[in-house]
């Protein structure tokens, strides 16, 4: 019998060879697969560990801008007149997702508590992106965000701005500018002075993890932000107050379109007080129209009228072909020329009058006369040199030349008509430089806007000096024209801007307005520009106003303005003014000198023609004998008591602590150690900084920061530090 095997036990060495197989294979592809991972990892952390570890930290760093803070505004006496309060935030969107925009506005309206209207009008503007508002709080940017349709949230942007206020609201408004929501100056000193202003923003890097998480590396990658310098203005704002008060006044009182007013020193050529009317507020700059933000005293031009009477005289008293007292016949009937015929804008009741009352008068018929005596050529010399036709170079956005024809545009009419103030057209700026040629003895200086630049520190950047551009008249003409110009307040048309004891000098305008090109006989620019007192001028005021109701003429119109806004003036800082005693003797008031140099207080009081004598020291007047404003006559002696800075021993050798002083008094206390102020703001001191030296000077500084007075502008400030 054969025997059978049994088939299991090949089939199960089959088995096992196949599965011994597949281990070996699943072995070695495992062996292979781990040393490719092996490799690779060598590769990644040893070979190439430098290049993927800068690979990495460029992935996850990032640069982050540290904006710089922009600079602040001041006026004369470091008031702040624009500064930056936190950050606001800017909220934009494409207008073609937007399905309702009267819904829109509404919706945001709520929140803000802003017109609806203005909001609308800016979604209806255009049919793309606009920016709907630049002064967000967070709150208010979260809940906007909330109230936007998925569709409006897809074309919805915020941005992040500085906020830039202006504290004292619509005061020098149109002298300082305003900004976009990207903190750029568009007008005014924000845009001529952006440079300085704006400082240069730092930088830091950062790293990100996937998650977003940021944090600090161990390295220094940080770069700080340079602060801007900020802009010290020559204007003081209770001056610029007290001119905007006035003109706006005035400009309602006679509702007129607008209105002007400078006052300017007119020995530095430095303005105090620059207004024009309408006006308008930068913090809200979207409220107000183009004519509203313009600074009209710069950018806009009228004929001058019988102001420009007072440069027909200079010229003809410089070039010797008239005197005072010389007679004219100004017929009711008038004076031909050609074909034309000119008269007076008013009867004369006398006829024949002397050069003197020609102007006081303000009869074209004798000025004309009188200008014919002077060779056309030479005439627009003067005119030239005046300032007329060319820009004052003044650090204001917009200013304008004016027009002076030239001679071979002249026609019969022309020099006659220029004599007062027809067919020229002059910007109030311009005038206003002229006329201080006559009140400082015959120079043309530069008006300035600017005194000077400073740092973060206080310390001066940029001082910005008195420029004479070119004598015009020499000081004896000067002096006659002032006489004049006081005999025109004194008898003549001017007669309204008369204060008592001040001794104002002056002249009146009343001009045709060109409309059409054709004079209206209708509107008219009413004007006045004189200076105080008219011996020695300290200050120089000029006014006009566009088109009156009710009155055109400059006496009656603009006259009043010029009294007001310098006896207010004068009632606030006297310590330029010399009266009269009734007697008719000088009586001299004494200026305040605590804490100037004795040598400055010197030429201050030889000025003044007052007496005086030095006791002590020879550097700074720590006290006087006769109180500030009091009146001394021409027999009386003032005593100055001085400091010697050099000298310790007469001082505490420590800074005095004036926390909580007023200003005046922390300020003499400080000069009287040998320590000079630098005030920051006004009212009572809040704080000082330790004392510091000024470059390469010795002087030693001490920087005052002092409360502003309990005002609406501090009530606005608050308002906004409470939003942020």
């Amino acid at each position: 019998m054969t025997k059978i095997r049994p088939a299991g036990r090949k089939t199960d060495k089959i088995v096992e060879r196949k599965n011994f197989s597949r281990l070996i294979f699943l072995f070695s592809l495992s062996l292979i697969v781990y040393g490719i991972i092996i490799i690779k990892l060598y590769d990644t952390q040893i070979s190439k560990h430098r290049q993927y570890s800068q690979r990495y930290i460029e992935q996850s760093k990032k640069k982050i801008t540290i904006y710089a803070p922009k600079g602040n505004i001041y006026d004369r006496k470091y008031s702040k007149l624009a500064e930056n309060i936190g950050t606001n935030y800017a909220f934009g969107l494409n207008t073609r997702v937007v399905k309702s925009k009267k819904d829109l506005a509404g919706r945001v309206s709520e929140i803000t508590q802003r017109n609806r209207q203005k909001y609308l009008d800016i979604l209806n503007s255009k049919n793309g992106f606009v920016w709907l508002d630049n002064r967000l709080t967070e709150k208010e940017r979260g809940e906007i965000y909330s109230c936007l349709t998925a569709e409006e949230k897809s074309a919805a942007s915020f941005k992040s701005t500085a906020n830039r206020i202006y504290p004292q609201r619509k005061l020098a408004g149109q002298i300082i500018g305003y900004t976009n929501i990207d903190g750029e100056g568009l007008s005014g000193i924000e845009k001529e002075f952006e440079d300085q202003l704006k400082g240069k923003d730092g930088w830091e890097f950062v790293h990100q993890d996937g998650r977003l998480n940021k944090y600090y590396g161990s390295e220094i990658n940080r770069k700080e932000p340079l602060p801007g310098n900020s802009i010290v203005l020559t204007i003081d704002d209770n001056y610029q107050a007290i001119a905007e008060d006035e003109l706006g006044r005035a400009v309602d009182k006679w509702h007129a379109k607008k209105g002007v007013v400078i006052v300017m020193e007119p020995k530095s050529g430095e303005i105090l007080a620059m207004a024009s009317c309408p006006d308008y507020d930068p913090n809200n700059v979207g409220d107000y129209d183009p004519f509203s933000r313009k600074n009209k005293a710069v950018t806009d031009v009228y004929e001058p009228g019988s102001t420009f009477k007072g440069i027909s005289a200079a010229i003809l008293f410089e070039e010797g072909k008239v005197e005072e007292n010389e007679m004219f016949f100004c017929s009711n009937d008038g004076y031909t020329i050609g074909k034309r015929k000119i008269k007076d804008s008013h009867k004369n009741e006398n006829e024949l009058m002397s050069f003197n009352d020609v102007i006081g008068q303000s009869s074209n018929v004798g000025t004309l006369q009188a200008i014919l005596r002077i060779d056309k050529n030479r005439h627009f010399e003067y005119l030239r040199d005046f300032g007329f036709g060319n820009k004052t170079e003044i650090e204001l956005t917009g200013e304008v030349r004016g027009y002076l024809p030239r001679v071979r545009d002249w026609s019969l009419t022309t020099q006659p008509t220029m004599s007062f103030g027809q067919g020229v057209t002059v910007t109030p700026l311009q005038l206003i430089t002229a006329y201080c040629a006559i009140g400082n003895g015959g120079w043309l200086v530069k008006p300035l806007i600017v005194k000077g630049i400073i740092d973060k520190d206080n310390r001066i950047v940029e001082k910005y000096d008195t420029f004479k551009v070119r004598r015009v008249i020499s000081g004896k003409t000067s002096e006659r024209v002032r006489n004049l110009l006081r005999y025109a307040v004194e008898n003549g048309t001017g007669s309204v801007a008369e204060i008592e004891g001040l001794n104002v000098a002056g002249k009146t305008g009343t001009s045709q307005k060109v409309e059409n090109g054709q004079y209206s006989r209708s509107n008219y620019d009413a004007s006045f520009i004189g200076m105080v007192p008219y011996d020695d001028p300290k200050l120089v005021c000029l006014v006009m106003l566009d088109s009156p109701r009710g009155c055109i003429y400059g006496g009656t119109v603009a006259a009043p303005v010029f009294r007001n806004i310098i006896k207010r003036i004068y009632d606030l800082d006297r310590s330029k003014i010399v009266v009269e005693s009734k007697t008719g003797k000088s009586n001299h008031e004494v200026p305040d000198l605590c804490g100037m140099n004795v040598s400055e207080a010197s030429n201050i009081l030889n000025g003044l023609k007052i007496k005086y004598k030095i006791e002590k020291g020879t550097e700074k007047v720590a006290y006087q004998s006769r109180q500030p404003y009091s009146l001394m006559n021409d027999k009386e002696y003032l005593v100055l008591s001085g400091v010697n800075r050099g000298k310790k021993e007469n001082t505490l050798g420590i800074t005095p602590d004036v926390s909580g002083l007023p200003v005046r008094e922390a300020v003499k206390l400080l000069y009287s150690s040998g320590v000079e102020p630098v005030v920051i703001g006004s009212g009572n001191v809040i704080s000082q900084s330790e004392i510091y030296v000024n470059g390469p000077e010795t002087t030693e500084l001490c920087s005052l920061y002092c409360r502003q007075p309990v005002s609406e502008t501090v009530k606005y400030k608050k308002t906004v530090k409470k939003q942020l």
